[in-house]
């Protein structure tokens, strides 16, 4: 059994002075009025695709599907993967995922092939988000700075430069273009759709992994040492109200590392256990057996398929439930 624990079913519930620069470059904008940058506000309807009966989530699994690196080429290996991230185009689809080797790389996986290839040398990438579908923002671990890269042209443009106080390991963008990115020693920060970078958040001791609920109402941030997620409420500007921080789960695995959210608002978390899945409450459904896993992302046209960062390994798993799309 690729399930190596099933308790619960699922249960689906109904600075200032760059901050002109990164609005426009969040938005894709050449010039923002305020009252232009708001999302409109969406259901869960909206972001995610059907969903079969998610009673069967983890034990309809039938097969781990492993991704090795190219057999020629200048890296026919990964060193440590990292920062998977789907993007829908009109052919279907990729994933951009990092490989932290020297230099670190990010590589790209286009279904139906089983082969990445190389997309971008010397990016510093550890993780990644997507905004307004044309764009990755890196978390750049190696320059220890925040960056935007279009992904036809592959023009960077640095978002928020180094200043010597973190070393980013991932990110998340929300759908009103808020950013969070953490730093395992530093803390966490926010960077605000006016482009206000935050003092560092340190209610989590080595954060790590950063996820959104569905709603985008609840921040998920990983601990890396301890072994917990913490859940912290955002307010309607993207604030995060540190005193609402709260333990959501404890993990199994040690290194708690990269997660993501499907649909039902089941939390995916990546650990040395494997991928460790918790419901809306809190409570354990299951692991996913793919070993030591780095980071999660769901992709694919229907949003089912899981992709999972190992450190040499990209692994792909079909689920019933689907992922946000956003």
């Amino acid at each position: 059994m690729l399930l190596l624990r099933f308790i619960n079913t699922i249960k689906i519930h109904k600075s200032a002075s760059i901050s002109v620069l990164l609005v426009s470059l969040l938005t894709g904008c050449s010039h923002v009025e305020e009252n232009e940058v708001s999302a409109l506000p969406l259901t869960t309807a909206d972001l995610c695709l059907p969903t079969l009966n998610s009673d069967e989530l983890l034990t309809s699994i039938e097969k781990i599907v492993e991704i090795h690196p190219p057999s020629t080429g200048p890296y026919p290996y990964f060193k440590f993967l990292e920062g998977p991230v789907w993007r829908d185009n009109i052919e279907g689809g990729s994933l951009y995922f990092s490989d932290l080797g020297a230099p670190a790389r990010i590589w790209q996986l286009t279904p139906p092939s089983t082969v990445p290839v190389l997309y971008l040398e010397n990016s510093g990438s550890n993780g990644l988000a997507l905004i307004n579908d044309n764009h990755l923002i890196i978390a750049d671990r190696e320059q220890r700075r925040i960056t935007q890269l279009n992904i036809n042209t592959k023009k960077l443009v640095e978002l928020i430069p180094a200043n010597g106080t973190f070393k980013p390991n991932d990110v998340i963008v929300s759908r009103d273009n808020n950013m969070y990115f953490t730093a395992s020693k530093s803390g966490f920060f926010h960077v605000s759709l006016g482009g206000v970078l935050s003092q560092p958040i340190k209610s989590v001791f080595s954060p790590n992994g950063i996820a959104l609920s569905v709603d985008e109402k609840t921040l998920y941030v990983g601990d890396y040492t301890n072994k917990t997620v913490t859940t912290f409420a955002r307010d309607i500007n993207g604030d995060v109200d540190e005193l609402s921080a709260k333990v959501f789960v404890r993990t199994q695995g040690d290194k708690v590392d990269g997660m993501t959210v499907d649909c039902a608002g089941n939390l995916y978390v990546g650990s040395t256990a494997g991928v460790e899945v918790f419901n809306l409450e809190g409570q354990a459904i299951g692991i996913i057996a793919t070993g030591r896993s780095s980071n999660v992302a769901f992709g694919g046209e229907d949003r089912k398929t899981l992709y999972v960062t190992t450190p040499k390994l990209l692994k792909a798993i079909q689920l019933s439930v689907a992922g946000v799309k956003k």
